[in-house]
């Protein structure tokens, strides 16, 4: 089985404000009616690609916090991207390292042999790289998402 990973943040979609936590866990952040969205094609083309994939799983992985699933939810589904699972911060106070939820994903699909992961930032693509040397028999690949 492949995992197919998507950041949101200037990954899926470029964020409309500068990105701050402290904004960002808020519902006004995902609002529509407030912020243009602009879906970032290459990476949307990507994610339809592996939707259409036999044995594969499309996970958004993002440093949104789960509050804020709905929003969230409802914001890419708007846009027709429907995801297998979701892999958010659990509360304002909770753990941002990537690599522990990747960590998670492996312990709950045990028949993975392959991650094929979005990112827009080195410090989460560095954290989900040195969790995946604990797991040499899973194939990484990273796809770097630049605006």
């Amino acid at each position: 089985m492949k995992l197919a990973l998507f950041d949101f943040d200037n990954t899926l979609f470029k964020t409309p404000y500068d990105e701050n936590f402290s904004y960002m866990d808020k519902p006004e952040s995902l609002s529509i009616r407030k912020w243009n969205f602009e879906p970032l094609l290459e990476t949307i083309n990507s994610f339809k690609n592996c939707k259409n994939e036999k044995d594969t799983r499309v996970i958004l992985l993002t440093n949104r916090i789960d509050s804020l699933y709905s929003e969230l939810k409802d914001l890419l589904e708007m846009y027709g991207l429907f995801f297998d699972d979701f892999y958010m911060v659990e509360g304002e106070d909770g753990d941002r390292a990537k690599g522990r939820r990747v960590k998670s994903m492996i312990k709950k699909y045990v028949n993975i042999d392959s991650i094929h992961y979005w990112e827009d930032k080195d410090k989460h693509i560095d954290d989900v790289k040195s969790t995946m040397e604990y797991f040499p028999e899973i194939e990484l690949k990273i796809n770097k998402v630049t605006i």
